[in-house]
């Protein structure tokens, strides 16, 4: 492996690392704990009304707080983005996902994201870090990995989180790409609005430095949404917009229609 590539790579791991050392030494007065889902209100309880209010997901990601044991998920975003997701342990999930093969010419994109839960207990904020591998099954073994850390601050009905990642390039010859990306910022937001309401948010904010070393953002992909979580399933309506820099002074913004859902099972 190229030595330069390698020392990137290195970089990134090292830089996650000490974002999530950095958190736990700050709350170090609080133990590591197992959450009670009878009580916390950070997780998911006992009754279906309030599942999808309490439930960590934003939109395409999910908060620190975690997914429970034994707990399965079906995500669909814009009809065609198929994932689930289980709570394997109260700390350990895992996320799978796929787009349909006929949009692709009998390629089929697909992704795995296993996520560790960091709990504290008595605190407000939680810990996670985890890592995408994307790949397109029947074309290459090339493929895209993107791994961060995210906190958490808040319960699972009232949240903000804010997360930050790298991704890289696999490719064939097993050599990581030289065009990494830039940091990629995400700033995610929960509100219960009602019983059975919420306002959910995503932004990622892709972070580039410039010839004078200052940090900018060159594109912006935002989607907020209001949630309507009846019992067991969910629905998702709202808008996605993507701020591409044309020029220093001059953004371009698209807009579309954003829906998705959920069900429990």
């Amino acid at each position: 492996m190229n030595k330069t590539r390698k020392n990137h790579l290195l970089l990134k791991l090292k830089a996650i690392a000490l974002t999530l050392v950095i958190g736990c030494i700050l709350h170090s007065g609080s133990a590591v704990a197992q959450p009670d889902f009878g009580s916390d209100k950070s997780a998911i309880g006992s009754d279906t009304k309030a599942v999808f209010s309490d439930f960590n997901r934003y939109l395409f990601s999910s908060s620190a707080i975690g997914v429970p044991k034994g707990h399965f998920f079906y995500n669909n975003n814009m009809i065609l983005l198929n994932s689930f997701i289980y709570g394997v342990t109260d700390v350990f999930s895992v996320q799978a996902g796929f787009l349909p093969p006929f949009l692709f010419g009998d390629n089929m994109p697909v992704f795995i994201k296993p996520e560790l839960r960091l709990p504290l207990e008595n605190s407000l904020v939680n810990f996670s870090m985890g890592f995408y591998v994307f790949a397109v099954l029947g074309r290459s073994t090339d493929s895209l990995h993107y791994i961060y850390g995210k906190t958490t601050i808040g319960t699972s009905e009232y949240n903000i989180s804010v997360s930050l990642g790298y991704a890289s390039a696999h490719q064939d010859d097993g050599l990581w790409s030289g065009n990494t990306s830039p940091p990629l910022i995400g700033i995610f937001t929960h509100l219960k609005l009602h019983d059975q309401f919420s306002f959910v948010s995503e932004s990622y904010l892709p972070a580039d430095t410039d010839k004078y070393a200052n940090i900018h953002f060159s594109n912006q992909f935002s989607l907020t949404a209001l949630r309507y979580h009846p019992g067991r399933s969910a629905m998702d309506f709202g808008l996605m917009y993507l701020t591409s820099r044309r020029s220093f002074n001059t953004n371009n913004i698209t807009l579309s229609p954003y829906i998705g859902f959920t069900i429990l099972f």
